[in-house]
């Protein structure tokens, strides 16, 4: 992996693996009632559990709330998260690291189900007994429940 903007000594602190990725999303801003409009469209970069990076027109800055939807192919993804890094790129878009805020239930198990297609083996959301699987086996050949490896 990379090292993320705020890694400082470009030391990687992400926690879940990101997977490239080229997504429509929609978002809103979230408790900033002195913004005209309070909502934006932009596209993934990469995505992960933790969150993902974004390409959007929309002047995000760094510490505001939002709420995007991504429409992958699994189904529709609602995720709550706080901007982490902001940048321009050079031709005038935004460059918007989102961490996400822990996801539960089934968009927890959505968001799993779509990086598992990747290679991406994920434990289930706290709480959670159900295990989540890449065809049967995670590509070590171990079975992921409840965040401990098993052999069988």
């Amino acid at each position: 992996m990379r090292a993320g903007p705020e890694s400082p000594g470009g030391v990687e602190r992400r926690s879940s693996p990101r997977v490239r990725s080229t997504y429509f999303l929609s978002g809103g801003i979230d408790g900033d009632p002195t913004r005209s409009s309070s909502s934006f469209m932009g596209t993934t970069v990469d995505l992960s559990m933790g969150g993902c990076l974004i390409r959007t027109y929309e002047a995000l800055e760094r510490g505001m709330e939002v709420t995007v939807t991504l429409n992958l192919p699994e189904g529709e993804l609602k995720a709550r998260g706080r901007v982490v890094h902001a940048e321009e790129d050079a031709v005038g878009c935004r460059m918007c690291g989102v961490r996400f805020d822990p996801l539960a239930g089934e968009s927890h198990a959505l968001l799993a189900r779509h990086l598992s297609q990747y290679g991406v083996v994920t434990a289930p959301a706290k709480g959670s007994a159900k295990t989540i699987k890449v065809d049967g086996r995670s590509p070590t050949g171990k079975i992921v429940v409840e965040g401990r490896v098993h052999r069988d």
